[in-house]
């Protein structure tokens, strides 16, 4: 699926919100073949053609590079003209730079701007934690944070900076200085940001996780996954709790209806729990083995089920509350093999 424009003045004209969709499309497509092309590269019985594999790992890298700079350009403009939110530009700016900071440090030679990129992504992304409106969006923030750190970390330790490990005090030193250069009026979007959450632009409230414990101790919960089904668990157990409350004496149950109430609010917490558990241990497994990541419509239909609820049958956009981290999701870390 390419974008082909008849004329030069057409790929003007297109200034839609739909068009981010057709861009991020482009700018996966080319990025997930890099990342299996990298992936055959290191297969030792591909040994004769790892030197033209890695070339055209570059130049399918390169080219995610260039579309995902269109895509930024169009998101700048959708803002400028009040159709983009602060939230969903600096979504797609963190995006645009991680993909570029990879880009960088695959080249040896440019670690340094890998690492001001990288660690330009890390403020932003600290932001979008910081005014997060419901737990998966700060989950899904906290995700990327933990997946370029390690990054921010090698390139600081390639360029011999003896204070590598400090990720944090790396990003704040070089983030207070570049990031005025590569994200333009950035100070006035972190306001804006502020004020939208301040506002709740968003219109639905947003779903809270309660602070989980054990053993008296609070246990961060970082994925978004398991954040979404621990809300179903929450979710089962406020409902399972409205039906002891409604199911008392003096409600003039009898016994067997009031079991009946008990236990199907009963099953519904227990599939909850065992959904989560799935969850957590599909998670667990994943992190165990080094997994590439699947071709770009892998997940086609829940990608193209996202934009649907975003465009209403006019093909007017919704864009104040749309979500681009389904797409953030996927790209996470670079492609591991065992």
């Amino acid at each position: 699926m390419s974008i082909h424009y008849r004329s030069h003045d057409e790929r003007h004209r297109i200034r839609t919100p739909f068009s981010l969709q057709l861009l991020l499309f482009e700018v996966e497509r080319a990025w997930a073949y890099s990342q299996e092309l990298t992936a055959q590269s290191l297969d030792p019985a591909k040994a004769n053609k790892q030197s033209a594999l890695r070339r055209s790992a570059t130049s399918r890298f390169r080219r995610a590079v260039n579309w995902s700079t269109q895509l930024l350009s169009l998101a700048q403009s959708l803002y400028a003209s009040k159709r983009l939110s602060a939230e969903n530009l600096l979504e797609l700016t963190t995006y645009t730079l991680i993909l570029n900071g990879r880009f960088l440090r695959s080249r040896e030679e440019q670690l340094q701007d890998a690492l001001s990129q990288l660690s330009v992504a890390r403020h932003l992304l600290d932001n979008l934690s910081a005014q997060a409106t419901s737990s998966r969006d700060q989950a899904l923030a906290t995700l990327f944070i933990d997946e370029i750190g390690p990054e921010i970390r090698y390139c600081a330790h390639q360029l011999g900076n003896k204070r590598a490990y400090d990720v944090d005090g790396i990003v704040q030193g070089l983030s207070a200085v570049y990031k005025d250069k590569l994200v333009e009026g950035c100070d006035e979007i972190l306001a804006v940001l502020r004020e939208e959450t301040a506002r709740g632009v968003e219109g639905s409230p947003k779903q809270k996780l309660n602070t989980l414990t054990w053993e008296g101790k609070p246990v961060p919960i970082r994925n978004p996954e398991l954040v979404d089904a621990l809300l179903k668990v929450q979710e089962a157990e406020a409902k399972l709790a409205v039906t002891k409350k409604s199911s008392g004496p003096d409600k003039g149950r009898s016994g067997s209806n009031t079991t009946k109430h008990y236990v199907g609010a009963y099953d519904t917490v227990l599939s909850a729990l065992s959904d989560s558990e799935g969850v957590a241990r599909k998670q667990a497994e994943t992190q165990q083995v080094g997994v590439c990541f699947p071709p770009l419509f892998a997940h086609g239909s829940r990608i193209l089920d996202h934009t649907a609820k975003r465009i209403d049958c006019r093909g007017q956009p919704r864009w104040p509350g749309c979500r681009l981290r389904t797409r953030l999701y996927r790209l996470s870390a670079p492609c591991q093999k065992n």
